[in-house]
């Protein structure tokens, strides 16, 4: 016969607590080093250290006034800023009276760069500052007296490096001339679709 010690002992309160607790709620398998590690882990990047395909993906989620104060920050942003992409909607290049609006973003919110407030010099600087490339939707000109060369020219310097899906170029009764054809014939090569709207017929 066993003896006293041999006999087994009860479990304690604890010890059954515990061992009710253990199978209502299973423990969860142990962690492996590396998602410990993550437990810890706070990754950090100044945003000019990030790679360009990531950098213009960030900008691509900017309005044109986001884009125009980032690039504010500091000189490295301005640099960088100046070498990505942009996409938008809409770019419209209009005569208003004496002076050139240059605009561009979307339907809602759009960035608006007038000639009241900066020369047609100043205006190109911004632009290439702003990106190097341009993917466009619809781009959309009107002018009054584009037949003037320095007009001609700043329109052409304007839409440098700009690729896009429809072009509408609206004109007045007596400017379709010389600069108007040469204009058209130099995107009439590309994929865009021509609209050409004429007013005073």
């Amino acid at each position: 016969w066993p003896t006293m010690d041999d006999r087994p002992k009860p479990k304690s309160r604890t010890q059954k607590n515990l061992s009710t607790s253990s199978t209502a709620f299973p423990s969860s398998p142990p962690k492996t080093p590396f998602e410990s590690s993550l437990d810890s882990l706070t990754i950090q990047t100044r945003l000019d250290d990030l790679p360009p395909e990531i950098f213009s993906l960030i900008l691509r989620s900017l309005n044109g006034r986001e884009r125009l104060n980032l690039r504010e920050c500091n000189r490295s942003l301005e640099d960088r800023i100046a070498a990505t992409d942009l996409r938008c909607e809409i770019m419209s290049i209009e005569e208003s009276g004496q002076y050139i609006e240059w605009k561009w973003g979307n339907q809602s919110e759009q960035l608006n760069i007038s000639g009241r407030h900066a020369t047609n010099d100043e205006i190109l600087h911004l632009r290439r500052r702003l990106f190097d490339h341009g993917r466009i939707k619809e781009v959309t000109l009107s002018f009054d007296h584009y037949e003037r060369k320095s007009m001609a020219q700043f329109v052409k310097d304007l839409l440098q490096e700009c690729t896009f899906d429809n072009f509408i170029y609206k004109i007045r009764k007596g400017q379709f001339t010389g600069r108007s054809r040469d204009l058209i014939k130099k995107y009439e090569s590309t994929h865009a679709k021509m609209h050409i709207h004429m007013d005073g017929f």
